[in-house]
């Protein structure tokens, strides 16, 4: 192989990146050779960003190396154009962490957090980020950590699995799962700021939970409703439970419950409800999620199983559940709908593919995503 020296004294073992992917050099490895206007060089402080850099192997025939190089120079990719080009396209590299919960914030910004345990290891991971959607090839989705402090607030969060978005423009709930911590799983009541998250406030569950990655918040009758479900791994149902809810100050009224049961193989042996998410006509979509390890392979399902309606109070009317995607090869673990500037909505889906990180993507919209059963 050959590489381009990046300028400077090359360190031992010092990083280099060709073309945005980093790899190692050590002085004990290669020759630098310079273009043929210029000597070969005696110490590695005599090399700029004119050299080439050969591997060690390379030098037992110096006139075999020169005439390497001098083919370098002379051909398109020796071009001082195309390594120039080269030199330049050095982007950040950036790790796409999970998402474990995900909100539509507005226009192309997507609120999200982070599973990072309160434990050693992963105390200083972060909790929430801010999405944004691009309209380059090159960027990608543009992901920012968010600062957020927990001082006073009962410590830093643990296991951060979902996020609701409140109607009206009133912020966000995230929720812990309570996984590990149990009763001490709280809810924060938070705001978006222009480089941090602020808490509001915040409140212990109300109810006793186990590991919850699905909670929502819609309206009915003007009224907020908080809807969550266990995700009951290989149970193969779960209940979807619900109540009336006030933020400021924080009141949650009496819940009520319906017996989900899952469909088809990933729900009975995965996790039965993994995500949710309720539209503003009250269609509710959830995914079905199978992990069989850190390595996977995972498999998902994304459904629309009922809707929230007002019947003497908000009443989750659970339906034939209709597949909306099948994602295998993914782990879903939160869902969110986002509503373009030409009015049309379109699902979102983020992953949780924990050694492979997680992925954004919007899903295709079926024909009879619009229409409610």
């Amino acid at each position: 192989m050959l590489w381009v020296s990046c300028g400077g004294v090359i360190g031992r073992r010092a990083r280099r990146r060709f073309n945005g992917i980093p790899t190692a050099a050590d002085r004990s490895d290669f020759v630098l050779l310079p273009r043929p206007s210029t000597v070969v060089p005696r110490a590695l402080s005599d090399c700029d960003s004119s050299c080439l850099m050969l591997p060690r192997p390379l030098q037992s025939s110096r006139v075999a190396s020169m005439a390497i190089a001098w083919l370098l120079v002379w051909s398109p990719l020796g071009s001082p154009g195309h390594w120039q080009r080269s030199a330049a396209f050095e982007p950040d590299v950036k790790y796409q962490l999970d998402l474990s919960g995900l909100a539509w914030i507005g226009g192309d910004e997507f609120l999200a957090v982070h599973d990072s345990k309160n434990n050693p290891r992963s105390r200083d991971w972060p909790r929430v980020s801010v999405l944004n959607l691009s309209h380059s090839g090159y960027e990608g989705v543009v992901w920012r950590h968010m600062g957020i402090d927990f001082t006073g607030r009962g410590g830093v969060s643990s296991d951060l699995e979902s996020v609701c978005r409140l109607p009206g423009g009133r912020g966000f709930l995230i929720c812990e799962s309570g996984q590990e911590i149990g009763a001490e799983a709280r809810i924060f009541h938070v705001t978006r700021g222009r480089e941090s998250i602020e808490i509001r406030s915040h409140v212990q569950w109300p109810e006793k939970i186990t590991n919850v990655e699905a909670s929502e918040v819609c309206e009915v009758a003007g009224d907020l409703v908080f809807v969550y479900a266990e995700r009951a791994e290989s149970e193969g149902s779960t209940w979807i439970r619900w109540a009336k809810l006030s933020v400021d100050p924080w009141h949650f009224g009496e819940f009520s419950a319906a017996l989900y049961k899952g469909r088809g193989r990933v729900a009975r042996e995965g996790r039965p409800i993994a995500a949710m998410e309720i539209d503003d006509e009250g269609a509710i979509y959830i995914a079905s999620t199978n992990d069989p390890g850190d390595n996977g392979p995972f498999r998902s399902v994304i459904w629309r199983i009922g809707r929230m309606v007002n019947r003497d109070g908000p009443t989750v009317q659970l339906g034939d559940a209709q597949q909306i995607a099948r994602l295998d090869g993914v782990k879903v673990e939160s869902l969110t709908l986002r509503t373009s500037a030409d009015g049309d909505r379109d699902l979102y889906f983020g992953s949780d593919d924990e050694h492979f990180g997680g992925i954004l993507r919007r899903l295709p919209r079926p024909p009879a995503f619009m229409k409610q059963p």
